[in-house]
């Protein structure tokens, strides 16, 4: 007999899968529930409503790639170098998923800011949160190469910031092209905010 709790995960790895391929609004809760084989009663013991399980899974989401992130952290590597990882990684997920779709879905995250952030104030909320987190990666990796002196006198956070940006335009056009691969080939790009333009690139400046 199924477990009351392995209903609750197979409707959250469900809604994932759905909502990244096809977006939110899209995909119904009676979708979600035949897909995961759980009655849609059920749906309704563990969520309260469709953006009580949206929510839930942003958090799965952001869990999911901060393992990655800190994976990459934990590397033995020049502290540039786990930037470049870090967009590696996020092209293997992204190959390993159209593999099996036939489409790359993109970052679920930058999908749903891009469809709800003007429509769900508490969704909007919560995904600012969530890219914070991971650009807090990237302004650990830029701190640490400033020590290093592999960069110039930057301005971390906001650098971060930037890299974070051009990190989720690159997997747009790499699902607008249907092509993971870009991921992998504008990867090195990502450097330059931090060796080139980062010099004199701060929040002061915008």
């Amino acid at each position: 007999m199924e477990r009351a709790s392995d209903a609750k995960d197979h409707l959250l790895s469900s809604a994932i899968e759905l909502i990244m391929i096809q977006g939110y609004n899209a995909v119904s809760v009676q979708a979600i529930c035949d897909h995961a084989d759980v009655k849609k009663g059920s749906f309704y013991y563990f969520f309260p409503s469709k953006l009580d399980l949206l929510l839930e899974v942003i958090e799965a989401r952001e869990g999911y790639f901060r393992q990655l992130l800190e994976r990459a952290m934990s590397m033995d590597l020049a502290p540039l170098e786990r930037i470049l990882y870090i967009f590696d990684l996020f092209y293997k997920d992204q190959k390993s998923l159209t593999e099996t779709s036939g489409k790359v879905p993109g970052c679920i995250i930058g999908n749903l800011a891009l469809e709800l952030s003007t429509q769900e104030e508490v969704v909007r909320r919560k995904l600012q949160r969530t890219f914070q987190v991971w650009a807090a990666y990237f302004e650990q990796a830029l701190q640490e190469a400033v020590l290093s002196k592999d960069i110039p006198e930057i301005d971390p956070g906001f650098t971060a910031q930037a890299i974070l940006a051009y990190f989720e335009g690159v997997v747009l056009l790499a699902k607008t092209r249907n092509d993971p691969g870009l991921i992998k080939q504008f990867a090195k790009t990502a450097l330059l905010l931090a060796r080139g333009s980062a010099p004199y690139l701060s929040q002061e400046d915008c």
